[in-house]
């Protein structure tokens, strides 16, 4: 729906969302505007999603996930570099930082040395 409202072509859209927004700034506007917005994403919901078709994982993805692990939806926007082959017990102490909303570490987590093994 994103996508849909942030095309220039409806931009009447973006117009109506962002007056909403604006009045919504006001606390003693805010059940206004959200009853607006409500009225706006059920107007756009249909055109926005007009010949949408979900992704579907292939049984053998589905296998290969459930059997080795993996976050599909990171994959097609991420690439692999690398394999940790000693040295998990700092990715598991990485993976167990406290994180703040957003999943971003409170502290920053900095790698110091790797080795590159050909």
């Amino acid at each position: 729906m994103q996508a849909f409202i942030q095309a220039p072509e409806n931009a009447a859209y973006m117009a109506r969302l962002q007056e909403a927004q604006k009045i919504g700034s006001d606390p003693s506007k805010r059940e206004e505007a959200q009853d607006a917005i409500k009225v706006l994403t059920e107007e756009i919901k249909p055109l926005a999603l007009a010949g949408f078709i979900p992704f579907k994982f292939a049984d053998e993805q589905l296998k290969d996930y459930t059997t080795n692990g993996g976050t599909p939806f990171l994959d097609n926007a991420y690439t692999v570099f690398g394999e940790v082959i000693k040295g998990m017990e700092v990715i598991n102490k990485i993976g167990t930082t406290a994180t703040a909303p957003g999943d971003r570490p409170l502290e920053d987590v900095v790698v110091l040395s790797m080795e590159i093994i050909k």
